[in-house]
Parts: structure tokens; C-alpha cells; sequence
């Protein structure tokens, strides 16, 4: 009997803290892409990885999470939950040589590089 009341009040728990991660019908983790995540890829990546892309350089599209996981020409660019194995993060961090993104432009920020692993780690 106190077994199934944890379950039950667990399960409660569970779904008042979704309600509450909801702000304006995005989740926290909806709003974290839109402010930190999107604004770069728009910035940095879009002009040679979305569809609206003259030339679609290394067969990688970051235009949806599908495009993402499947990644381009070297593989996926992220794996959710580790992104110590994000091709993505390798690449923007400037780790991999001939793979550093964006490409002749120094690597971009401490700041984003840390809201890309946040935003990888959180899935």
C-alpha cells in the first residue's frame, strides 16, 4: 500500500514539474534552443548547411533535429546525451582539423561552445 501511494505521488510530482517547465507553451528546453542554439546555427551554419543553401557543403543539413542526427558526409553531427561523441561541438570547437567550423573564421565563443554542450547533454 505505501509502495503504490510513492508511485502515485511521484507520478503527480512528475507531471506538476512538466506544467511548470511550460512558460508562454514552450518547455525550458524549447526556449533554451530558440534564445541560444537556433540564433547561432542561423548566424554561422545556415549559409552552408540548410536547405536554403546554394551549395550544401559536407552533406550535412543542421536545418531539424532529424538532419542533425543523421549528420553529413563524416557522420552524425550530434548524438544526443554525449557530447563528447557531437561531431558538431568537435567541429565549432575548432578539435578537428580541416573540420573547424565556421570555416576561416575563428572559433566561436567559450559561451556558446558551453550552451552547445548543454543544449547536446540535455538530448
Amino acid at each position: 500500500m505505501k509502495q503504490s501511494f510513492y508511485v502515485w505521488l511521484s507520478v503527480i510530482a512528475f507531471c506538476a514539474m512538466g506544467v511548470a517547465l511550460r512558460s508562454g507553451g514552450a518547455t525550458v528546453g524549447e526556449e533554451f534552443f530558440e534564445k541560444k542554439i537556433r540564433p547561432v546555427l542561423a548566424e554561422s551554419c545556415y549559409e552552408c548547411h540548410s536547405a536554403s543553401s546554394k551549395k550544401l557543403k559536407g552533406g550535412l543539413l543542421v536545418d531539424n533535429r532529424a538532419a542533425l542526427l543523421k549528420g553529413g558526409d563524416t557522420g552524425p553531427a550530434v548524438v544526443p546525451g554525449k557530447p563528447e561523441k557531437s561531431l558538431l561541438l568537435d567541429a565549432m570547437a575548432h578539435r578537428v582539423e580541416d573540420l573547424e567550423m565556421p570555416p576561416k573564421k575563428p572559433k566561436l565563443p567559450d559561451a556558446v561552445l558551453k550552451d552547445f554542450e548543454r543544449w547536446i547533454k540535455d538530448g
